[in-house]
């Protein structure tokens, strides 16, 4: 992966920080979690997670590098990312995301922010609460106050 940004570039290169810090392992970790799980929410970000074999060894085949050309963007940019996916077979896929999913420049789907909210309430709010949740702020233009909302939020 290759990042943009002055601060990444301090995580991951030492020389800037002056000291080694565990943001490269972090990152590698980050990055193999989502490959094999196939998702970024709160629940592939366990600690226990840098301990299973499997995302250990995937870990190995990671590299995290920044490009200064993101940074040469401007601040507008500094969350820029390039993914390069080097097959067994040789083959190169590469990704390039200018801004970060979910921003105001690339907005999530209804079913994008839905599925996301499913996966963040999931173990706080049982289904019925998470459904009235849901409901109120689709029509949250329309209630004439926030209580029963928060009423809701209480419940789960």
């Amino acid at each position: 992966m290759t990042a943009c940004a002055y601060y990444i570039q301090r995580l991951v290169n030492p020389v800037y920080s002056g000291k080694q810090s565990g943001a490269p392992q972090l990152l590698r970790g980050a990055l193999s979690v989502m490959a094999l799980e196939r998702a970024a929410m709160v629940a592939q970000f366990d600690a226990a997670k840098l301990e299973d074999p499997e995302i250990l060894e995937f870990m190995k085949r990671i590299k995290v590098a920044v490009d200064p050309a993101f940074d040469a963007m401007g601040n507008a940019y500094r969350y820029s990312t390039r993914v390069t996916v080097v097959s067994t077979k040789g083959g190169r896929h590469v990704r390039e995301t200018p801004y970060r999913p979910g921003s105001p420049e690339s907005p999530l789907s209804d079913a994008q922010l839905e599925s996301k909210f499913d996966s963040l309430v999931a173990g706080i709010l049982d289904a019925r609460a998470c459904g009235r949740v849901k409901d109120k702020v689709r029509g949250l233009e329309s209630l004439p106050a926030l209580e029963a909302l928060i009423a809701d939020l209480r419940a789960g």
